[in-house]
């Protein structure tokens, strides 16, 4: 959307990044252990919408890469975690302005 920016943010707790609506463009997860997990929502909380759910057995990282923007209409929010040191998110805030975001 013209005008609108994306945002990238580093979190190592569940958190909203936007109580907004947005577009999941990328997430990065990196675990702290194996069986590391984490979820992002469609929404403010967990009982939002689940959006996708990533896990890795290994301690390796993963990237969340979709092939188009994932509408996140209710806002973003990222919880559920386990085992997981942190994850980035990259996700582009609808009907706003870089200046609001920030």
């Amino acid at each position: 959307m013209l005008g609108s920016y994306p945002a990238a943010r580093w979190i190592t707790a569940a958190e909203i990044l936007s109580t907004t609506p947005c577009e999941l463009l990328y997430a990065y997860l990196v675990p702290s252990a194996a069986a590391a997990a984490a979820t992002l929502y469609d929404g403010l909380d967990i009982e939002g919408k689940v959006i996708a759910t990533l896990e890795q057995a290994a301690k390796t990282s993963i990237p969340f890469d979709p092939p188009e923007p994932i509408l996140c209409s209710q806002g973003l929010y990222v919880g559920s975690f386990t085992n997981v040191t942190g994850i980035l998110v990259v996700y582009r805030p609808l009907n706003q302005s870089r200046d609001k975001e920030a």
